[in-house]
């Protein structure tokens, strides 16, 4: 089945949309792709930032939603 991962930045700050797709054998191996998507796109989203709140949400071929991965990063200095 074919799965299309949108990704969003910081709550809808950058949101990119697949339109593309790819396919995959079941959940399993769809929640793998997002969980690497999410690891991928941490350093170059992350920049300079202190908080950074990361999501991908996996919709199926009929536009389903089927998964949301979620990362968040905080970085605090203690006062």
């Amino acid at each position: 089945m074919r799965y299309y991962f949108d990704t969003i930045i910081n709550a809808g700050e950058r949101q990119l949309f697949d339109a593309d797709g790819q396919e995959l054998l079941g959940l399993d191996a769809v929640r793998d792709e997002a969980m690497g998507i999410l690891c991928e796109i941490t350093p170059d989203a992350l920049g300079n930032r202190d908080r950074l709140n990361l999501g991908v949400a996996v919709r199926d071929g009929r536009g389903a939603v089927v998964l949301h991965a979620n990362l968040s990063l905080i970085a605090e200095r203690p006062v």
